[in-house]
């Protein structure tokens, strides 16, 4: 197994360096002055570091790996162990890290690691041919939405002037009614800001109490279409659109979707809102699997990226067939709007574009149908 993973890197380019440390060697490729390090640790030995000795083995590659003339270097460590809660004891919150299971064949890949080290990730899948689990961050936060900016008046704000001589409980009285009144409004956002408020509840409960570890997001209710298919859990199209897999992914996600939701429920109307969010999610949640069955990939899909796209496709069908309802928005803006949310997804790393193509098109065709049936009722 820690020959065949060596052999491996050597195929690729990489130089095998031997430690003086069992189980842990160091492959090594220069581009230019760049230098790509993947250091292997093999606890299937019997050597299991502690967090010290892992620490200091890291500060003694570096050093050598600067002697050789890398000026920046990209590390990669690959884990494998059997032991549930390794990674925490040996990389803490460190993220440039893959975790391989052999007994269960799961080679856990996140893919923030540079670009450079992805096309390992298919031949390590084929060292270890079980059942394979790729952890893909299902995110819109690396693209570009623009400015995302409150462009017409009933915003969220109370409207209210401060006078002087009024008793402080009466002023506060004021205030409690005003809100209350604009709560019950159309213009209020109410649901939106559930939607939103709900998803940063699950993402504190859920990255404070209970993920410690890759296969946590696939127990706790991540996107898989063999866990969905094959097992049945039909339930993760739901639970997987609130799940998040960091600060960046939900603070990406909610700011967008706070700007853009807002903006469609005011339009379309609160319960017509919520079946655009939860129905285009769900689609997403189907492209998804339906690619990844496609290709035999195992990856599993977190986020609420797939619903916020539906959100985007809402407002694009609001924009073309029902232009009375668009507010603010029109067809240039959502145009550049969506090119540049897709184009960002498509050009980084570890995002599930599939969700977003599919929640996109579910958001636009849901608007559609629901806005005609509502203009027959009418």
């Amino acid at each position: 197994m820690y020959q065949s993973v060596r052999d491996l890197l050597e195929t690729y380019g990489y130089e095998n360096i031997t430690l003086n440390v069992v189980g842990v060697s160091l492959g090594l490729k220069r581009v230019e002055s760049r230098g790509f390090a993947v250091v292997t640790l093999d606890e299937t030995t019997g050597n299991m570091l502690t967090r010290e000795q892992f620490e200091h083995i890291s500060v003694q590659i570096r050093d050598f790996i600067q002697k050789r003339g890398c000026l920046h270097t990209f590390f990669l460590y690959l884990l494998i162990s059997e032991e549930d809660g390794s990674q925490e004891r040996l990389f803490g919150n460190q993220g440039n890290y893959w975790r391989i299971v052999p007994t269960r064949g799961q080679v856990m890949v996140f893919e923030d690691a540079a670009a450079e080290f992805m096309e390992l990730r298919r031949p390590l899948e084929r060292l270890f041919p079980r059942r394979n689990g790729a952890f893909r961050g299902n995110a819109a936060g690396n693209g570009a939405y623009g400015e995302c900016r409150w462009g017409r008046d009933g915003n969220g704000s109370c409207a209210g002037n401060w006078r002087g001589g009024v008793n402080g409980s009466h002023v506060g009285g004021r205030w409690r009614n005003a809100f209350r009144q604009y709560w019950r409004s159309e213009l209020f956002p109410k649901c939106n800001i559930i939607v939103v408020a709900i998803n940063i509840a699950i993402f504190l409960i859920t990255d404070l109490f209970l993920f410690s570890s890759a296969e946590a997001l696939v127990e706790w209710g991540a996107l898989g279409w063999y866990e969905v298919v094959r097992g049945g859990e039909w339930y993760r199209l739901l639970t997987s659109m609130f799940m998040h897999g960091g600060i960046d992914h939900i603070f990406s996600n909610m700011l967008v979707l706070f700007y853009l939701g807002s903006c469609l429920e005011q339009q379309v109307g609160s319960l017509r809102y919520v079946a655009i969010y939860l129905g285009s999610g769900i689609l997403a949640g189907f492209t998804s699997m339906g690619y990844n069955m496609l290709l035999g990939d195992f990856a599993v899909s977190i986020g609420a990226s797939g619903a916020v796209f539906g959100v985007m496709g809402a407002l694009l069908c609001l924009v073309i067939f029902f232009r009375e309802r668009a507010g603010d928005f029109n067809l240039r803006q959502m145009a550049v709007m969506v090119f540049f949310g897709l184009y960002g997804g498509f050009t980084d790393q570890g995002v599930d574009n599939a969700a977003h193509v599919g929640g996109l098109i579910g958001g636009f065709l849901l608007t559609a149908v629901l806005m005609l049936l509502h203009e027959k009722k009418k």
